[in-house]
């Protein structure tokens, strides 16, 4: 149960979560791990990969097949990913 600025009560519906990769093969698997041992429903992840040349594609989609993963071929940095 969360409170609202004039002390309001309200609950969080199911949250989704967007992530930026990068060879970030050695992180994701920690990131990812935490997330889905939050007792909070998740309603989506999704990985925006920018190139990755480390596997964590292949990583992610093998241990994570839930996780909808967007894979771009060059990396566009983090804003544009």
């Amino acid at each position: 149960m969360w409170w609202g600025a004039k002390r309001t009560r309200y609950t969080m519906g199911r949250i989704s979560v967007a992530l930026a990769n990068w060879n970030g093969r050695k992180y994701i698997e920690r990131c990812l791990g935490a997330l889905y041992a939050q007792t909070h429903a998740l309603r989506e992840v999704v990985v925006v990969d920018n190139g990755s040349t480390d596997g964590s594609c292949e990583w992610i989609a093998e241990q994570y097949p839930q996780v909808k993963l967007l894979i771009n071929k060059c990396n566009k940095g983090f804003a544009a990913g």
